[in-house]
């Protein structure tokens, strides 16, 4: 092994929240071979509060953060440091250029929600910022188990490629590190910084009066509950809902619960791409009569664990009961499912609109969001 140290640009296109959390986890985890820095809108001095506190429970000092803004990156730019790895920490509306040097393409995407635009209290503020604090950590402590020194160029960028996707992945589930021969493919893909990664974050399940709600409380998944403002956030970011009907003494509901909603790796693809409600069945009957039927309409059975694909406004696209972790029991995987109905939702939305309007689908507008 070599004593080569690597340079790592952290961008993102919004303020600087990502890219500072970023470089602090990459300089903390990275064992000495990392020089980070970072660039977003902001300046160091007027990076989100929330941020700063995740970066400090890091243990990294914020005198040596490298971050900038883009006005003072474009100041000192000709004078940068050559970078070996350019990772854009935004959404993936960021492109694959990297601004800072035109013509330069980024060596991954790694896709994250702006916790900035988290709107409600402090705690609400400092949840999002928690979670997609250990969402970075996932990926960083996978980019720092990759043996770069045993790769060439090209190998070592589609190395970091392959982990802007381990978030997706049900391979590699039991945590533990690959021994260092391992095959690339398999270190990339075993994602197990995921599996160490802690989730002692809770969501807005913890204040609500359902017992079965509040088993959901630790979930690194961000639900609602039923609600107005799971409903705004949808149609304001125009992203599809993912409903799930429960109660506490379903075996299923457990099942899947542990299966699926404990794991980073699945909770991250729910947040980035969803907007999820969790309902409490003996707490709403009124919504799970009116969705189970739609469901056993749609000719997926009904039955609990529910779960309902929804637009923004509510009206049901897809629905089915239970999903594994992998595909088994005739079912397809739940990772499978929530990127295909993500993906149908990005391309052909107008289309899911028109099939729910000719069924005559559920409007959630007829149910009553209060408690």
């Amino acid at each position: 092994m070599n004593d080569r140290t690597y340079n790592v640009l952290f961008l993102c296109t919004g303020n600087s929240a990502r890219s500072v959390m970023a470089e602090a986890l990459l300089a903390t985890l990275g064992k000495g071979r990392f020089r980070t820095y970072s660039a977003g809108s902001n300046p160091i001095g007027k990076i989100n509060r929330f941020a700063i506190e995740q970066v400090r429970k890091t243990g990294y000092d914020l005198a040596n953060l490298r971050s900038k803004s883009w006005d003072e990156f474009a100041i000192s730019e000709p004078s940068a440091p050559h970078m070996d790895f350019v990772i854009t920490v935004c959404d993936q509306a960021a492109g694959e250029v990297c601004p800072l040097w035109p013509g330069h393409p980024a060596s991954a995407h790694w896709s994250f929600s702006d916790p900035a635009a988290v709107e409600g209290p402090d705690e609400s503020k400092r949840a999002a910022f928690k979670q997609v604090f250990q969402q970075i950590r996932c990926r960083v402590e996978a980019l720092v188990e990759v043996p770069l020194d045993e790769l060439d160029a090209a190998a070592i960028r589609a190395a970091v490629r392959r982990i802007s996707d381990i978030d997706v992945t049900a391979i590699g589930t039991s945590g533990r590190a690959l021994a260092g021969h391992a095959t690339l493919p398999e270190l990339i893909m075993s994602a197990g910084g995921c599996a160490r990664m802690e989730t002692s974050m809770t969501n807005r399940l913890a204040t609500e009066s359902s017992p079965y709600l509040r088993q959901h409380a630790d979930n690194p998944v961000d639900w609602y509950p039923w609600s107005d403002e799971a409903f705004r956030r949808a149609r304001e970011e125009n992203r599809p809902i993912l409903l799930s009907v429960g109660y506490a003494a379903c075996h299923w509901c457990h099942v899947m619960a542990h299966e699926s909603f404990e794991k980073p790796r699945i909770a991250s693809l729910m947040n980035e791409r969803y907007v999820s409600i969790k309902v409490d069945r003996q707490e709403r009957p009124d919504i799970d009569e009116i969705y189970q039927q739609v469901s056993q309409m749609m000719g997926q059975g009904g039955g609990w664990p529910l779960t309902v694909f929804l637009t923004p406004q509510g009206e049901p696209f897809f629905g089915g009961t239970y999903f594994p972790p992998d595909d088994r029991y005739g079912r397809p995987a739940f990772a499978r499912v929530l990127i295909a109905l993500s993906e149908a939702w990005r391309h052909r939305h107008d289309e899911l609109r028109d099939r729910c309007r000719r069924s005559a689908c559920t409007d959630s507008t007829r149910l009553d969001t209060g408690h």
